[in-house]
C-alpha cells in the first residue's frame, strides 16, 4: 500500500506494520520520522519510495502489473521484520545484566 504522510513534510507514518503483514510498501520522499527503516526496508528490497504523488501512482500501476515483483516485495518487508523481533528482550537481558542484583523488600512496617 501507499503509505500517507510522505507526500508532504509530515514525516510519513509507521513503514513497518504493513512491511510486517507482507505487503509490498510505497511511499513519497518525506520519511524523516523513519528515516533508519525506510533505508533498511529500501535496502532490502522492500520499500519504493517516490519522488511525488504521480511517483507514487506509477510505483503502484507497476505493482499491480507484476506479481512476482509484489511477492519479492513482500517477502523481504517480512523476513526484515521476522529479523527484528525481539529487539526489546535482547535489551532489556543486556542492561539487566548490569544491574545490581534487586533488593529484596522489606516486610511491610518496617524500613
Amino acid at each position: 500500500p501507499f503509505v500517507g504522510g510522505s507526500l508532504q513534510a509530515i514525516g510519513g507514518h509507521n513503514l513497518l506494520e504493513p512491511a510486517a503483514v507482507g505487503t509490498p510498501v510505497v511511499s513519497g520522499p518525506h520519511l524523516h520520522h523513519f528515516v533508519a527503516i525506510s533505508r533498511c526496508l529500501e535496502a532490502a528490497g522492500a520499500l519504493v519510495v517516490a519522488a511525488d504523488a504521480a511517483g507514487v501512482g506509477q510505483a503502484l500501476d507497476t505493482l499491480l502489473a507484476d506479481p512476482a515483483r509484489r511477492q519479492e516485495m513482500a517477502n523481504a518487508g517480512r523476513d526484515l521484520v521476522a529479523a527484528g523481533r525481539g529487539a526489546l528482550e535482547r535489551t532489556v537481558a543486556l542492561v539487566a545484566r548490569d544491574l545490581p542484583a534487586p533488593v529484596s523488600p522489606s516486610p511491610a512496617g518496617r524500613c
